[in-house]
């Protein structure tokens, strides 16, 4: 997993991406103490056997990841959290109350994450389990002069994938 991130699915439960910049939104939330600390390894295929398939299909895909990063913006639009707490996993809710998120992803109220429903995901890691039993899925959407960056990770609970830890962040593409 890319660390430059700082998402540990394991271990940490709402954050958002990036290095530090005067230009980027950044934020970090940690998940309940009975979480490990260490990040899950992805499983290993064995040479001789086909890769595994994914969890889930590319439009359950698209519609999860879009669900959360649209349910950022609306909270920082309403600046009420309320429903993002309320749809995460017990595990989210229980390490980040809704006042914890409004200050988690407030620096994200300067850009609008909208256009995640109108572009197709560029995925830096497509959707698969890791040894815990949790979906792990990463990348960007690029909305003109800016990447929205997301990592994600879901937990399954109540025969739904259910949101356990989520990474938004916003990144300036650099001008030619």
């Amino acid at each position: 997993m890319i660390r430059t991130l700082c998402l540990s699915m394991a271990a940490l439960a709402v954050l958002s991406a990036g290095a530090a910049s005067a230009h980027r939104a950044r934020s970090a939330v940690r998940q309940a103490p009975a979480a490990a600390a260490a990040q899950p390894a992805a499983p290993s295929v064995p040479a001789q056997t086909a890769a595994p398939q994914p969890p889930i299909g590319y439009a359950q895909a698209v519609i999860l990841i879009r669900a959360a990063l649209t349910s950022v913006e609306q909270a920082n639009e309403a600046s009420d959290y309320n429903v993002m707490y309320a749809l995460g996993s017990k595990g989210f809710q229980r390490a980040n109350p809704p006042a914890r998120l409004a200050q988690t992803f407030a620096p994200l109220k300067a850009y609008n994450l909208n256009g995640v429903l109108a572009l197709e995901p560029q995925f830096t890691q497509q959707p698969v389990l890791t040894a815990d039993g949790m979906m792990a899925m990463a990348g960007y959407f690029t909305n003109g002069a800016y990447r929205i960056n997301f990592q994600l990770a879901y937990t399954p609970e109540d025969k739904h994938w259910k949101l356990f830890g989520i990474s938004a962040g916003v990144q300036p593409i650099a001008a030619h």
